[in-house]
């Protein structure tokens, strides 16, 4: 007998958690529309230059770690200096796997935003796009990103600031 495919098992779940009419097919675009935000476990590619090989890891879901403590947790060494947002030492360049889809991710703290503009990676429209329009900007500092329950991957130069 062969095991059931893993979206039918989700969407199953799904359905019986949130009465899903039966018609609605499983497929992986409704189960996404479908499937409890809190329960999708955020998943970081992380790729550098200074890496041999990328780096795939998976979050856990509802996970409100930063991009910096998943990246530490999991041996990737995105450089820092101070974790807080005041060198901008952690210079990334996030890019989302669903260019499409609604990112959750955007919110800039007001430290985070003072420290890209004065690294010139960002500009007063981008900060317009991400507070009104939620278009994620595609410099962040990773210790002040935090995760969510989305596919991105994170580029890093390997030196602090260099992104």
């Amino acid at each position: 007998m062969r095991a059931p495919n893993r979206a039918v098992l989700r969407a199953e779940r799904c359905s019986t958690f949130l009465k899903i009419p039966k018609n609605i097919s499983a497929e992986p675009s409704m189960l996404d529309m479908a499937w409890p935000k809190g329960d999708r476990m955020p998943v970081l590619t992380f790729t550098s230059p200074s890496m041999h090989k990328d780096v795939r890891v998976y979050a856990p879901a509802g996970d409100t770690h930063t991009v910096l403590a998943v990246a530490e947790k999991n041996g990737v060494k995105i450089p820092y200096d101070c974790k807080d947002g005041d060198c901008g030492s952690c210079l990334i360049l996030v890019e989302f796997a669903e260019a499409n889809k609604a990112k959750m991710a955007i919110t800039l703290s007001e430290k985070e935003k003072a420290k890209l503009r004065e690294l010139g990676k960002i500009t007063a429209q981008e900060i317009k796009d991400a507070e009104v329009d939620d278009l994620a900007p595609h410099y962040r500092l990773a210790c002040q990103f935090i995760v969510r329950e989305e596919e991105i991957t994170i580029h890093f130069t390997g030196s602090p600031g260099g992104s």
